[in-house]
């Protein structure tokens, strides 16, 4: 029973939701958030800059479709299309540097980020 408990601890907290903040590497005022609570799914955030009209947000969810050349690929569902994408190594780790690759709706760009791990 001892046995049981503890592998029921184990695999359910083997994943803690994780952050990942981010600023356009060309240094224009583009921001974006990737909010993953799974690895399977989360939401994605992009801005033209915060100041600016909310007409210049966007809001989108994102799906894990695969991993690809040592990067994790997430899609984007919904009014969006493209997909984000990092370095498989940096999934579910706290880094400083976490360089993210944008495709979305016929818009690339490329973001330097950080990356944060909470247990909600």
């Amino acid at each position: 029973m001892k046995l049981l408990l503890l592998s029921f601890l184990l695999t359910t907290s083997l994943w803690a939701r994780q952050y990942i903040q981010c600023a356009d590497a060309d240094g224009s005022s583009l921001v974006s958030v990737v909010n993953l609570p799974s690895q399977d799914a989360g939401s994605f955030f992009i801005s033209s800059g915060m100041e600016n009209d909310e007409n210049e947000r966007l809001f989108c969810p994102i799906a894990f479709k695969n991993f690809e050349n040592n990067h994790v690929v997430y899609s984007f569902s919904g009014n969006c299309e493209g997909e984000i994408s990092f370095h498989q190594d940096l999934l579910g780790k706290v880094t400083n540097y976490l360089p993210l690759h944008v495709s979305l709706n016929g818009i690339m760009a490329n973001m330097i980020c950080f990356s944060r791990i909470y247990q909600d």
